[in-house]
């Protein structure tokens, strides 16, 4: 008991509402005890106020506590509602992003196709162009080469017959008088008829090669390098490797023409003593090299010349290439290079 009445001392000093109830009914049922009834009706009393209090600040404390849980609940409500717009938001922030993403790789992977397809359409275009331009350069060879064999022809079988008639009445007439025989205007009008023959008959086979069609390009070039070699003038060197195989008749009447004509380029216009022409094959490449030391080429235009550029195209169409070097003073050396995997002919082919 005494303890309790320290307890109501320390309570009611400190206000300690909430523990004051237990301590006045404690001390109401000591005093019950020792028959104090006053005292223990007045703590009684006491008991009962305080009870009162007490259960109003319990339910004070529940009511704020409800309060503060409520207001949290709606706190962390808020906070999910906004967390879930900011997700809503994040998601629809990349489903934008990714279809824009998704609308610039086709747009670029269209125009990527577009720019492809217009790339390969100018290729096609550029090709058929070079197509026909190679055969329009063909027909035009051919067209030509139609007019040599007929020139050649004429030649070999009209003038030439002329010639042969002319010397024949000649020598008739020689045996008929024989003093005109010793005048010197009769032997060089004789000579003048054999060298016109061999002009004619040389004229036509360079125009018509029978050799060419006969023997192929290696001989049919080393017996025209030997035709116009002149030792007084300019020697030519013929020089072949390895084993020259016969090809297309078209493909080597072209190659033969072009030789031709750069020869005689040099034997017209270098001034060169001496020329160099070598022939070779190797696997699928047929080459020619064609030097000389002559006064080579002044200028680039030169080589840029119409004839020139007649002889590059000729060389294109015949799927192959000509190149050119030349420094003033050291002549020119032309390299040509042709592909002749499609150009051999077959074995029956080369012995008809």
């Amino acid at each position: 008991m005494t303890a309790l009445v320290e307890y109501q001392r320390i309570g009611e000093k400190s206000n300690t509402v909430i523990q004051l109830d237990d301590i006045y009914k404690g001390l109401s049922e000591s005093y019950e005890g020792l028959q104090e009834y006053k005292k223990a009706m007045t703590y009684h009393k006491l008991y009962v106020v305080n009870y009162d209090s007490t259960n109003g600040v319990k339910h004070k404390q529940n009511a704020a506590a409800l309060e503060v849980k409520y207001r949290t609940a709606q706190k962390e409500k808020e906070l999910a509602a906004q967390q879930l717009e900011l997700v809503k938001s994040s998601q629809y922030t990349y489903a934008s992003i990714s279809a824009a993403i998704m609308l610039l790789l086709v747009s670029g992977m269209g125009f990527i196709q577009y720019r492809n397809k217009k790339k390969e359409y100018a290729r096609e275009m550029a090709s058929l162009q070079k197509d026909k331009e190679i055969q329009l350069l063909q027909a035009v060879m051919q067209g030509e080469e139609k007019e040599r064999t007929r020139v050649a022809k004429d030649l070999h079988d009209g003038v030439a017959g002329m010639l042969a008639a002319s010397k024949m009445h000649f020598n008739s007439i020689g045996t008929q008088y024989a003093e005109l025989v010793q005048l010197s205007a009769f032997k060089q009008g004789l000579n003048l008829l054999d060298e016109a023959a061999t002009e004619v008959r040389k004229t036509s086979h360079n125009l018509m090669p029978e050799i060419l069609l006969q023997y192929g390009l290696d001989q049919a070039i080393r017996r025209y390098c030997s035709n116009i070699n002149n030792s007084r003038a300019i020697s030519i060197i013929y020089d072949s490797w390895g084993e020259i195989n016969r090809y297309n008749d078209s493909f080597e009447l072209s190659v033969y023409r072009i030789v031709q004509e750069l020869l005689n380029n040099i034997v017209k216009h270098s001034k060169a003593t001496q020329a160099l022409v070598q022939v070779s094959q190797q696997n699928e490449v047929l080459s020619i090299t064609i030097e000389d030391n002559g006064v080579g080429m002044q200028e680039n235009k030169e080589m840029d010349g119409t004839g020139l550029q007649s002889l590059a195209s000729r060389a294109k169409a015949m799927n192959g290439k000509i190149e050119l070097e030349s420094r003033p003073g050291h002549g020119v050396c032309a390299y040509l290079e042709f592909d002749i995997s499609e150009m051999e002919k077959t074995a029956s082919h080369a012995t008809n």
